[in-house]
């Protein structure tokens, strides 16, 4: 079994990021193809986006939002 970390440290983050506190209730938008629903996972092979496609080890596609 892992053994708990001390402590925990806050990870670095770079001069030029601009870290925002998002509030609970507040409204966040999904921006997406019409051909997905908009609680529907993207399992595709296909994609332009920084993530997409994302593949197991074994060549199978892992579905991402």
């Amino acid at each position: 079994m892992a053994k708990r970390a001390a402590t925990s440290v806050l990870p670095t983050v770079p001069s030029k990021i601009k870290l925002t506190t998002w509030g609970s209730g507040k409204t966040m938008y999904r921006v997406h193809d019409a051909i997905y629903a908009v609680d529907q996972f993207n399992p595709s092979p296909k994609g332009n986006a920084r993530f997409s496609p994302i593949l197991a080890p074994s060549g199978n596609v892992i579905s991402t939002l």
